[in-house]
């Protein structure tokens, strides 16, 4: 067996096929958080990946992890394309690691480790980050999983879900229960040294206004047009607001700019770009309330994590995975997707009531850093390679 203990060494391979903070935000963010909170236990770990738009300086932060960046050729759907030599690198190198944490199904790199995994018995486990179910390029990605990502989640050795609500989305794929796990993504929890209040505000030419903000891709999914509703209906009452959408364009920016025009709070609604660093700090340190209003959302979202952390208050959708976690936590308030009076009266609510706010984020804080802690989340994973490559042994036996 290769586990004599229960606290022996494990050799993991994660990969994911991009490693950009900008192109896959939250999922790469919990990427990098799960390796280093896995080399600081101890365990050996080698990111496979490719220098499609690779974040250079991202990955500087792994420190302690291997890393392996093969060349992507060509690229389809906004993700990479073709890989070739990641075949010859897994039959040089797959045999020495103990498990595959593999973070998507639909990939080059993907279908490689699933041949590779095969042919050379090592077990893989499959973190679809909410992916499961496709939501954007749908009739590509049905196509795909008709070609091999079922298969692909078929004969993984356990898939991992951030939350129960994710795991109807791997049951419809075909995935039993029983190799389902539901653990929630771990997240650094110490915050970098806090910033002058008000930079982000200069720079922006903001001042005394309160500043509603959403932060992550601009695209359809995360119905940011829902938000722009509420928040015109917002302002109509209270025209000290203002709202900002921090995030690089992932299709939709032209269509939200031309929303908020016709409902003539063109001037009130700041798009910054993708924010990283200090920049990003400098925002999450002046804003005064987060909103994420995506159906779509699995698990509690980063900058939603990132927000209560540095004691603002955050507003989530219901009937997602986000919403499921959040409740859980007392990490959110919760407002039904679609209905703008509902989200407009949240808001607003929210920035009015800063005294009994500041309550709720006390117990909010305390929960989230419990349970959602770097430290929580690598026992789990630990566990769960272990018992994928207990199970591998007494096949291969």
């Amino acid at each position: 067996m290769r586990l004599a203990g229960e606290h022996r060494q494990v050799k993991i391979l994660q990969a994911i096929s991009f490693f950009s903070l900008e192109t896959g935000g939250g999922v790469i963010a919990s990427v990098q958080g799960l390796a280093r909170a896995l080399v600081r236990d101890g365990h050996e770990v080698t990111l496979l990946t490719t220098d499609f738009r690779l974040d250079e300086a991202y990955l500087a932060t792994l420190g302690g992890v291997n890393l392996v960046v093969l060349r992507n050729y060509f690229s389809f759907a906004d993700r990479p394309g073709l890989v070739p030599s990641v075949i010859p690198w897994l039959e040089r190198e797959l045999g020495r690691y103990d498990v595959i944490h593999l973070h998507e199904i639909r990939s080059f790199i993907c279908l490689a480790l699933y041949h590779a995994a095969r042919k050379q018995g090592v077990p893989y486990i499959i973190d679809a980050h909410g992916g499961a179910i496709p939501k954007t390029y749908v009739t590509m990605k049905r196509f795909l999983d008709a070609l091999y990502g079922r298969r692909i989640l078929r004969y993984a050795a356990q898939v991992v879900s951030e939350t129960e609500h994710g795991i109807d989305e791997y049951r419809r794929q075909g995935v039993p229960r029983e190799k389902i796990s539901v653990i929630y993504p771990p997240f650094p929890m110490e915050l970098p040294e806090s910033l002058e209040p008000g930079s982000f505000r200069k720079r922006y030419g903001i001042g005394d206004e309160r500043i509603v903000a959403f932060m992550g891709r601009i695209n359809k999914i995360k119905r940011l047009d829902f938000l722009i509703d509420a928040f015109a209906r917002l302002s109509a009452s209270k025209p000290d607001v203002v709202l900002v959408i921090i995030g690089a364009d992932d299709g939709d920016q032209h269509r939200l700019k031309r929303q908020a025009a016709s409902l003539g709070i063109a001037r009130k609604v700041i798009f910054t770009g993708f924010l990283a660093g200090a920049a990003k700090e400098a925002a999450l340190g002046d804003i005064d309330l987060m909103v994420i209003p995506s159906e779509y959302e699995q698990g509690l979202p980063r900058p939603a994590i990132e927000a209560l952390l540095r004691w603002k208050p955050v507003i989530l959708c219901r009937g997602t995975g986000a919403a499921v976690m959040a409740d859980q936590l007392s990490a959110a308030y919760l407002v039904g997707f679609g209905n703008v009076d509902e989200l407009a009266m949240q808001m607003e609510f929210v920035l009015d009531n800063h005294a009994e706010v500041k309550v709720g984020l006390t117990k909010s804080r305390v929960n989230v850093i419990n349970e959602l802690s770097p430290e929580n989340g690598v026992k789990q994973y630990t566990a769960l390679y272990q018992r994928c490559i207990r199970s591998q042994d007494h096949l291969d036996k």
